[in-house]
């Protein structure tokens, strides 16, 4: 039987780790993101002063994601740039 012989220790071995921590990192965005479209987007306006009045909290639904990417994003990269795997 063959068994893996993967260098824990090796430097090809770490840039993995981190490139999975990199794909797992975008996918949790691309999950975030997608998961929440028809929340940002809000109700579908039926007149002209509706559309008005949608279009604030749909901007501020946004940017609340954009923000919550954001922190996901830097959290993925501090934990990518600080892991002692």
């Amino acid at each position: 039987m063959i068994t893996s012989s993967a260098d824990s220790g090796s430097r090809s071995f770490a840039d993995g780790q981190a490139l999975g921590m990199l794909l797992a990192t975008a996918a949790a965005v691309a999950v975030i993101w997608l998961a929440n479209r028809a929340w940002r987007r809000g109700p579908e306006p039926t007149g002209a002063v509706d559309a008005e009045q949608a279009g604030a909290p749909a901007v501020c639904r946004g940017n609340s994601v954009r923000g919550v990417l954001l922190t996901t994003a830097a959290a993925g990269l501090v934990w990518v740039f600080t892991y002692k795997g």
